[in-house]
């Protein structure tokens, strides 16, 4: 039978050392710094062969990804008495203190930990008992159950998710809107340069993806009635920025020298209980927004200073005025913007400079501000030049011809 032994613990300094050295390696395992995310020293680099692409298998990568980080999680003690034993002296110090209890323990938690992921939630390949599956189930059970009601939201994506009302239907529809250019893409947290999958924000236009180290949740953005809210800003300071970033900062006067970042709830406004809470940067709230289909609002004290974007899309607003207008019969009845699902159709893409853009001839499909935020959304990801934004070209959300500002012309309801 394992014992403690009676000593008084005393630890020695070599043991001091591989804890510490251990801890970092734990901390960089758990939370890995850029410079190894950019370097591509993480574990679902390691261990990509057993994970599979997430691009094109998206729900079975992360339920991989998170077994696998769990399995690890349940070895770091393993792993810390192993260390010690083969680099410490065993007769004094916290070896000596413990004897075999403590690598007795570990292994016994390791089996456990093991064991409980296999069985449980892995359930012989089916994934049965994994928290991520059983979301799927629940939102699967809820589209079942509401097939028969009328919904507000007309969706080929939903109707596929009624004729497929199992976990399989909704793990297929996530993995085809992934495979999709149009989505958002965010590193929940501060402090993230670099892809990582491990603590990620997904919108695309049916779900919202999130993934955090163990934890992979998926919410249907087609059914229920979801509310997205600002809870809290603050201000922390951008030691991430690189040097081209900090000239820019220094040349540019509305670029601050901190990131803000903004608590986001997303709540179900039925029950009021919260579904998800995360940290995004606040310079990424107008694409967040573009992907929703449920309002995003700001909690009562909370507002943000007028954003470059925020700007950008008044100077859009006063330029589309200044186009001719499109002239529509009373009679016709516009559609819902497709952007945020609550303002009405307000603008088209139609040629009107002497520019080389295209040939648009899509149906009123926006409203003035959604198409402003696509506008912008567009070019801060190419990286231009927000002194060069009115001037740009960008292509149609439908048929990607490339319109400017002269382009969008607002509608016109003439007097009858």
């Amino acid at each position: 039978m394992f014992h403690l032994r009676h000593t008084t613990f005393k630890p020695t300094g070599e043991e001091l050392v591989i804890t510490l050295g251990y801890a970092l390696f734990v901390f960089a395992l758990v939370a890995p710094p850029n410079v190894l995310l950019s370097s591509g020293l993480t574990v679902e680099k390691l261990f990509h062969r057993l994970l599979g692409c997430e691009e094109l298998f998206f729900t079975a990568y992360h339920l991989r990804r998170t077994s696998l980080l769990s399995v690890l999680s349940f070895s770091i003690p393993l792993g810390y008495f192993i260390t010690l034993r083969a680099f410490a002296n065993p007769d004094i110090g916290l070896l000596n203190a413990v004897g075999d209890a403590g690598l007795v323990f570990s292994v016994a938690l390791f089996a456990i930990g093991c064991s409980y992921i296999y069985l449980e939630w892995y359930a012989h390949g089916k994934w049965t008992g994994h928290p991520g599956m059983q979301a799927m189930k629940k939102i699967a059970e809820s589209i079942y159950s509401s097939s028969s009601s009328t919904s507000s939201v007309d969706s080929d994506e939903l109707e596929f998710l009624r004729s497929h009302p199992s976990p399989a239907g909704v793990a297929s529809s996530i993995d085809k809107e992934f495979r999709r250019m149009e989505k958002f893409v965010a590193f929940a947290g501060r402090g993230l340069t670099s892809s990582w999958s491990g603590r990620r924000i997904v919108v695309t236009p049916s779900w919202i993806l999130f993934s955090h180290r163990t934890t992979f949740l998926p919410i249907c953005q087609l059914l229920g009635h979801l509310s997205a809210v600002v809870v809290r800003t603050r201000s922390i300071n951008n030691q991430i920025a690189s040097l081209e970033e900090e000239e820019q900062e220094q040349t540019n006067p509305m670029l601050g020298s901190g990131v803000v970042m903004a608590t986001i709830r997303i709540a179900d406004m039925d029950s009021g209980t919260c579904m998800l809470s995360f940290d995004l940067p606040a310079s990424e709230l107008e694409n967040f927004r573009l992907y929703l289909r449920c309002p995003l609002v700001y909690a009562q004290g909370v507002s943000l200073e007028p954003s470059i974007i925020q700007r950008f899309l008044e100077a859009f607003s006063t330029a589309v005025q200044e186009n001719e207008p499109i002239e529509i019969p009373p009679s016709m009845e516009l559609e819902r913007c497709i952007g945020c699902l609550s303002s009405q159709t307000s603008v088209a893409i139609r040629r009107s400079c002497a520019g080389e853009c295209g040939s648009c001839r899509c149906r009123p499909m926006w409203c003035e501000t959604c198409m402003g935020r696509w506008f912008a959304s567009r070019l801060a990801q190419s990286r231009v030049p927000t002194s060069e934004w009115l001037a740009s070209r960008v292509p149609c959300p439908t048929c990607r011809s490339l319109f400017c500002v002269r382009d969008v012309l607002p509608l016109n309801r003439t007097q009858s």
